[in-house]
Order: C-alpha cells, then structure tokens, then sequence
C-alpha cells in the first residue's frame, strides 16, 4: 500500500543529512506492506530505520531500498506536440518546394533576358523591329525580376519562421521526456498488525550532498561609563548564524532543522600515538645587554601612549540613551557525547538547489575587557581591543 510520507525533520552534519519522514497509515489485520514513493536514488541503504506507534500491537518485519518501474502510458501533451512537429515538417518540405519553383522561374527569365539582348541587338542592326518593341521586353523581364524578388523575400522569411516554430517544439518535447522517470527509487517497509486500526509510521536515512557550516557576526557596542574614573564599558554581540547547502534530489519544505557538530565519518576507534623522543637540552647564548635596553625602552613607550590614550575619557556621544533592542530566537541547544546539536526555531525551507541558504543559531552577548593597544614602531594608529570569554552552552566552530 502506498503512503504519503512527508519530510518533517532533517538534521544537517557536515558532510550529509539524516532525514525523517512520517506517515499516518490505517492497518489491517495481518502481514502488509507499506511503500514511500519518490525518495532519492542517493539514500544511504545501510541507513534505512522504521519504527512507530499506534492504537494497535505492530511487529516490524523488515526495511528495504529497492528501484520500482513506472508505467509509461502515453502522454497526451507528448501527442500534441508530435502533431504539431509533424504539421510543422510537413509545412517546410512545401515551403522548400515553393523555393525550389521560384528558383527556376529566376533562372527561365535570366536566360531570357539574356537571349533577347542578342536577338534584338541584330534585329535594330538588320531593320526588322523597333526601340518600342524592344521597351515593352525589357519592362516584362524588370517587372517578372521584381515580382519574384519580392517572393523570395517573404518565402524566406516562412521559412525561418517554420525553422524557429520546429526548434521550439523539439525542445518542448526533449524536456518533457526528460522530465519523465522510467523508474522510482522507494523504501518498503513490511509489518504485520494484530489487528485494525492506526498507525503512525516513522523512516529515516542517511543522503549525502548535504553540509552546514557556521559564520559570524560580531559587533562590539559601547556603553556609558558607569564608574567615575571614566573607564570605558561595552558588550560583544555575536550573530552565530549557519549557511546550509543540499543536493540531495529533494527538497526539504517546511521542516524542522537540526544542525549537529558530530562527525560521523570519524568512526569510533581512537587514532594510534606516535613515540616522542627526549634529548638533552642545550641552552642557547643570552641576548645582548643593548637589545634588553631597548625592549625595556620600547615598553615603557608603549606603556606611556596607552595612559595618554586612556586619560582622554569617553566621548560625549557614549553619554547618550541607548534605545531599546529587538530581541532574537535562538536554538535549543543538546549535547550528546563529543556532539552538540542545534535545534532552529522555525522550521526551514531548503531546496535542493546547491545554493546557501541561512539559519540563526542564536545571537549571545558576552561582556568584554576594552583596552587600547598602541604600536608605535609599526603604525600610527592607535586601536581599541575588546576581549571577551565563551561563557555560553554554545560551541564556536572554525
């Protein structure tokens, strides 16, 4: 029996994604099996997991990948362009003939233009005809010239018409087959019930062609001194967003995205320790007592730029209100083992486009340390460091 089983939970590593789908079924007594159309032909097979609850006992038999042939029925969008190319190819073998008839109707008034020329240059030498005479051939052959110009110009352009109306309807067709499966890759899953009534079926596997990896935003925000001694104050807010990116072969519509750090291609057995070998240390020469002078000195310089710099005070403009900040969604966090995981607040839409598509993890602030930092010997410039510790449940991926 088929069901509809749409994707209602995705979880994203690094190199691949694990997908759930979930289907409501109405069982009957005794063996029967249960077919998800239309899943990737990518799907880890090895992957593959069922379960599920119901209002009865269900005994799950197996699970399995198999390809499933489709029915190549006739489409009657399919015959209506056939009839089209071929009314459109028939139009064109006419139209080649018209081309061809006009081509000997061009070529039968060259030769008699060109036959008349001689007659009549001996008949005005012999006497035995006039100019008028003369005139009134020439016009015929101008005019019949003319009309046959005038034909071949619109026959050319039916003709590249018929061409442009034949490419047009190939490549409706060409795509139209292309869109066609001749199979369709689905997972049977074969139980046997107790009895009548309602099942809820879960499935889940593994497909490759999908990674997530994290960026960041940070921004340092100034706050009014709040001691009298006019030190600066400040937080550090830290957009952890995530860029998500699947080729999959389906796309992921309205589901719930879970974003984890473990990794497992990594396998579970512990790498293998290389010996270290210890030598006797040999302590190398002192440094000359003039370069110490001049560390010592260059220290001291540093140290008198940055009492300069922090007798200055704040500016006027940290004084100001601070207006009140949106607030923002952040995913529930988990860790389990050496992974941790992250579930996002609203449920995503990611086509399997192999474009980037951004989730917010969450966005933390952490209290920083500000201090000024001065390299005389090197810049002019005189920078403001802000440092800041991870206090948060958060792990700061590379």
């Amino acid at each position: 029996m088929d069901i509809e089983a749409p994707i209602s939970q995705v979880t994203v590593f690094s190199d691949r994604a694990q997908v759930t789908r979930r289907a409501a079924a109405r069982l009957e007594a005794g063996a029967q099996e249960l077919v998800i159309a239309g899943l990737p032909a990518g799907l880890d097979e090895n992957s593959l997991r069922a379960s599920g609850s119901g209002s009865v006992a269900v005994k799950i038999l197996s699970v399995e990948s198999k390809e499933r042939p489709l029915e190549q029925t006739p489409h009657e969008t399919a015959r209506t362009l056939k009839d089209e190319l071929q009314k459109a190819t028939d139009e064109g073998q006419a139209l080649k003939k018209r081309s061809e008839v006009l081509e000997e109707r061009q070529k039968t008034v060259r030769e008699l233009a060109d036959n008349a020329a001689k007659r009549f240059a001996k008949a005005l030498a012999e006497g035995t005809t006039s100019l008028e005479n003369a005139s009134q051939l020439l016009d015929f052959i101008q005019t019949q010239t003319q009309n046959i110009n005038d034909e071949r110009a619109a026959l050319e352009k039916e003709i590249r018409g018929n061409i442009e109306h034949q490419a047009l309807l190939q490549n409706r067709l060409k795509q139209l087959h292309g869109a066609r499966k001749a199979s369709d890759h689905c997972v049977t899953v074969a139980l046997e019930s107790a009895g009548q009534g309602e099942f809820d079926l879960e499935v889940s596997y593994t497909v490759y062609g999908a990674r997530w990896e994290p960026l960041y935003d940070a921004r340092v925000q100034l706050l009014p001194p709040a001691s009298p001694d006019g030190l600066l104050e400040g937080k550090l807010q830290l957009s952890y967003l995530a860029k998500i990116t699947q080729n999959t072969g389906e796309d992921w519509k309205d589901v719930t995205v879970t974003l984890s750090t473990a990794q497992p291609h990594l396998g579970s057995l512990p790498p293998k320790l290389s010996p270290l070998y210890v030598d006797i240390y040999r302590a190398s020469s002192p440094p000359m007592a003039g370069a110490s002078r001049m560390k010592r000195k260059a220290a001291s310089d540093d140290d008198e730029v940055v009492a300069m710099l922090a007798d200055l005070g704040p500016s006027p403009a940290l004084a100001a209100a601070l207006p009140i900040e949106a607030e923002h969604e952040t995913a529930s966090v988990e860790s389990s083992g050496a992974g941790v995981s992250y579930e996002l607040p609203r449920r995503l839409n990611v086509p399997s486009d192999g474009q980037p598509h951004r989730g917010t993890i969450a966005v933390p602030e952490f209290p920083v340390h500000l201090d000024f930092q001065a390299i005389p010997r090197r810049t002019e410039f005189a920078y403001l460091r802000a440092t800041a510790t991870n206090d948060s449940n958060l792990s700061l991926l590379a």
